[in-house]
């Protein structure tokens, strides 16, 4: 039944880790925490999250509630016996938070492969300097950009086209009079 129709499915674009979000969000200086303050602190909340749902407690934060759950019979014979005990299990239940299912509510649909208008895409980058098409950069010279939503000027971290050194990871500078 599902002829001529399209599949929606889901790809994703990154996994990120709890580290990975640090470095998010201190990337740039504009955080007012070291990344090492952050990550403690995140480290902690996660720990204490945990804690709590282990104690039978749920724990509402900001992207949804997290709610203890079993499975299986629990009865007050036989509950230390291995082979009883191998029939239940605990879970946690998430349930998204108001503002998350507002912001999935209408979800961005685009055909794989067809690029979409609503956010960056970068289809090529050209090399003025070797003629090739994403493989190089040659430092000093010029390279052609082509794609959506390109945005080049702004002061936003969480903006923008950023070059990477190959080597280190680092984020290239591209200073304004070189755009």
């Amino acid at each position: 039944m599902t002829e001529g129709k399209l599949i929606p499915d889901v790809l994703l674009k990154a996994t990120y880790t709890l580290d990975d979000l640090v470095d998010r969000i201190t990337r740039g200086g504009g955080c007012g925490l070291t990344a090492e303050t952050l990550r403690h602190a995140a480290r902690l909340l996660m720990d204490e999250a945990e804690d709590c749902l282990l104690e039978g407690a749920a724990v509402s934060l900001p992207l949804g509630r997290l709610t203890p759950s079993v499975t299986g019979t629990w009865q007050d014979d036989g509950r230390h016996d291995p082979a009883v005990r191998a029939q239940n299990g605990a879970t946690v239940r998430f349930v998204m938070s108001a503002s998350l299912r507002r912001a999935l509510a209408d979800p961005q649909l685009e055909v794989a492969g067809r690029g979409a208008r609503h956010r960056l895409m970068v289809y090529t980058v050209h090399d003025t300097a070797t003629g090739t098409d994403n493989e190089c950069l040659t430092p000093g010279r010029p390279v052609i950009v082509t794609g959506e939503m390109l945005l080049m000027n702004g002061s936003l971290d969480a903006r923008g086209l950023y070059l990477h050194d190959a080597m280190t990871g680092e984020v290239m500078a591209i200073s304004a009079r070189r755009i």
